[in-house]
């Protein structure tokens, strides 16, 4: 009977392991955004925890997130186990967020 409770253990810790940052592969001491050349800024931003939305219709898929608007502002996904941090810091570009909102306003 343990096979069930350790079959539920494993699916959760891939489903649920924390994830923060960008889907983008750039240094983590990046300054500039490689896509628009801007800048980065550090923002605090809050931290989900629990399972992540499923992508709503219209949305972007990660691989165009991370080849579009890769250092957008959004949310840092913290994983299924609730911390006591409430807000997480992440590099944001203002060109990334402002393609991300152009890519949203033409498809929606």
């Amino acid at each position: 009977m343990t096979f069930i409770p350790s079959l539920i253990a494993m699916l959760c810790a891939g489903a649920c392991s924390p994830v923060s940052g960008s889907v983008f592969r750039e240094p983590r001491d990046a300054k500039v955004c490689g896509i628009h050349h801007l800048p980065l800024e550090t923002r605090k931003v809050a931290i989900s925890y629990g399972l992540p939305p499923a992508p709503g219709k219209g949305d972007p898929t990660a691989d165009q997130t991370a080849r579009l608007f890769p250092h957008r502002t959004r949310s840092v996904e913290g994983g299924c186990m609730v911390g006591p941090e409430k807000t997480a810091a992440l590099k944001v570009c203002k060109g990334c967020d402002a393609a991300h909102a152009d890519w949203l306003a033409k498809r929606r």
